[in-house]
């Protein structure tokens, strides 16, 4: 399904959990492991970058990552 684990398909992975409710505790905790996730990957000026430990961010990676957020 997302077998990479860019900032892109964690939030795509993520979107239907928040968007239909999480249902059970798998879910809750998948919610919550994209959620620390994207936050390891936010910059000190609040902008996201594509994979951890990158430098530079990307503004399209960036407004999907805080939307879902």
């Amino acid at each position: 399904k997302y077998p990479f684990g860019c900032t892109e398909q964690l939030v795509s992975q993520g979107f239907p959990a928040l968007l239909f409710g999480a249902q059970d505790t798998a879910t809750e905790s998948s919610v919550r492991r994209i959620v620390h996730l994207l936050t390891s990957r936010q910059l000190p000026n609040g902008s996201f970058t594509s994979w951890p430990r990158m430098k530079d961010s990307d503004p399209d990676i960036s407004l999907h990552a805080a939307q879902y957020l």
